[in-house]
């Protein structure tokens, strides 16, 4: 679910955390599908699933890196900061990536989509490892715009692993974009559900035609200058 960009300062204060909204109107083109509060009450912060284990100890940290021919790869850094070891579920990972909204497709099962903002989500509620290795990686059809994207390595189906006291696990995630504007983070725990999640950074990335990946540019604007944004 999004929130209107009207509403998006009422919780700006609790940035970071991870809470609940109660929603009382709620624009749904699509059941199962994206969604919008379009008003909603602050009920609290999100509390622990039980079968999730210690979410808060988890910290998790994404970087990008390019190959010689500018196709991207995520590193995911997953940290226990915590004493005691936490048991990860690696059903409960996600991959989110965010679309700058232009160019959407009339004919796309999900338009118009309910942001009303300037991006949307094209890859969200995907699994973060391939439920079958076999069938190779995701593949995602986000009005024009696809994604693709794979645990390098991956081999079988993942099964539940410790995470010891101030262990860090790696994983490589390889991907392809069509040409557009992204930002791409991974979140643990929660899901769609009203339990606590943690998120990762947010990093965004351009692809160019040819599929090339590269961190956008960004110019210092001088005292005199104003951005149009």
């Amino acid at each position: 679910m999004c929130i209107p960009e009207r509403l998006k300062e009422t919780v700006r204060s609790h940035e970071g955390k991870s809470v609940v909204l109660g929603g009382s109107e709620v624009f749904q083109p699509e059941n199962p599908g994206d969604g919008r509060l379009d008003k909603f009450t602050f009920v609290g912060f999100s509390q622990p699933a039980a079968n999730c284990g210690d979410v808060e100890q988890l910290k998790l940290n994404i970087s990008l890196s390019f190959d010689a021919q500018g196709h991207p790869a995520l590193k995911l850094a997953m940290t226990n900061d915590g004493a005691k070891p936490v048991i990860i579920q690696p059903g409960e990972l996600a991959l989110t990536v965010l679309s700058r909204k232009v160019d959407m497709d009339p004919n796309w099962r999900h338009f118009p989509h309910p942001s009303d903002g300037p991006s949307y989500a094209i890859v969200t509620r995907h699994e973060f490892f391939c439920m079958d290795p076999k069938q190779g990686r995701h593949e995602v059809l986000g009005g024009k715009r696809r994604a693709a994207f794979k645990v390098r390595g991956q081999t079988q189906q993942m099964k539940n692993f410790k995470l010891a006291s101030n262990e860090t696990k790696d994983f490589i995630v390889d991907f392809t974009l069509t040409e557009g504007e992204y930002d791409i983070f991974v979140g643990y725990g929660g899901g769609v559900h009203a339990s606590l999640s943690v998120a990762s950074n947010l990093i965004a990335v351009d692809v160019a035609p040819d599929d090339t990946a590269t961190f956008p540019k960004i110019k210092r604007l001088q005292r005199h200058e104003t951005a149009h944004l």
